[in-house]
């Protein structure tokens, strides 16, 4: 700000020597020389306005240039994505808890993925459902967790050891 001040007074006091130097007061010169330090007093004083337009449109292409990089069709697949497989780990995780909750499995030797047939946000299905057993989990007999998980959810199950 004080650069701003101390701009207006210098030009102001140059144009007045110079206003004053030059001789007669009906002078061609006089009045060119007076018209051009009033057009930089004027520059000058709209300089912040000038500057804040400038940063105005650059802020705005920033900003566009930002929801451009980001098309809204990957943005919406990006979510989608994320919703399904949020989901697939939440029904896994509930099958787990399930299974180490009925055969006291320990928490590390039960393992639980699913296939999906579409992932699509509409309708989310399970095709698949794989659990494998390790550790003292895979000495238990596979065919009656495979039975009660048969009888829990409504899809293919394998079971496995490992």
């Amino acid at each position: 700000m004080n650069s701003y001040i101390y701009s207006i007074i210098a030009v102001s006091v140059v144009g007045g020597i110079i206003s004053t130097l030059t001789h007669g007061n009906e002078s061609g010169i006089k009045k060119n020389i007076n018209f051009i330090i009033g057009l930089i007093c004027a520059i000058i004083l709209l300089s912040p306005i000038i500057s804040l337009i400038s940063s105005k449109e650059a802020i705005e292409n920033k900003i566009n240039g930002f929801f451009d990089s980001m098309k809204y069709e990957e943005m919406i697949d990006k979510s989608n994505n994320l919703v399904v497989n949020t989901s697939i780990d939440k029904v896994c995780a509930g099958i787990k808890a399930t299974i180490i909750d009925k055969y006291k499995f320990d928490e590390r030797e039960v393992y639980v993925n699913a296939e999906i047939n579409d992932e699509s946000i509409s309708s989310i299905t399970i095709s698949k459902i794989i659990v494998t057993l390790t550790g003292r989990a895979s000495w238990s007999d596979v065919d009656t967790v495979k039975e009660y998980l048969d009888n829990l959810v409504g899809c293919n199950i394998e079971v496995n050891r490992k």
